[in-house]
């Protein structure tokens, strides 16, 4: 995992962090393309952020083979770096995202009980209870612009953290440990 400190629920640049992470994570983003696609480095990766009344994570999971752990690390900064750069999203990464999460979102939102736990969250956290409505609207108004201030805003280098899980070690005794008799 590498993470990052994220946003906070009300953040002007929350939306466009949301388009962000849409557009790193999910099958057909650009991480699954480029790290389990292309190279072949990865079993799985997404992208997360959580937003919180203080500031919540933005967050790149991946599970690879070990020997492969390296290289797909070192891709995913690269593909990170690469996207704090002007113009290195295209639009139609841009579009893609915005309408999966429109379209995502209104198929969330076609229950009642999710419209109510929509309104009372707006509301607990501040943002006044008919804000929720007005997710398709902010969504769609994020620019190529807004998303690339947010990616150098969130994925700054300086404040990554990385966490490693991987398999035991194996030493002499270890292996000494685990050998069974001979029958």
């Amino acid at each position: 995992m590498i993470g990052y400190p994220g946003a906070t629920v009300d953040a002007k640049d929350r939306f466009a962090l949301e388009v962000l992470v849409a557009i790193l994570g999910g099958q057909s983003g650009r991480l699954f393309t480029e790290l389990r696609d292309k190279q072949g480095l990865v079993y799985r990766v997404s992208a997360h952020s959580v937003e919180g009344v203080d500031p919540g994570f933005v967050a790149v999971y991946l599970s690879c083979a070990p020997d492969k752990l390296e290289a797909a690390v070192t891709s995913v900064r690269s593909e990170l770096t690469g996207i704090t750069k002007d113009g290195a999203i295209a639009a139609d990464e841009l579009e893609r995202a915005k309408s999966y999460l429109v379209g995502s979102h209104q198929i969330a939102m076609q229950r009642r009980s999710a419209v109510a736990n929509a309104i009372a969250y707006h509301e607990a956290y501040g943002l006044g209870w008919t804000t929720w409505a007005g997710y398709d609207d902010a969504i769609r108004a994020v620019t190529l612009a807004d998303v690339t201030a947010a990616a150098q805003t969130y994925l700054r280098a300086d404040r990554a953290i990385t966490a490693t899980v991987r398999p035991p070690i194996e030493t002499p005794a270890a292996t000494k440990r685990t050998k069974r008799p001979k029958k």
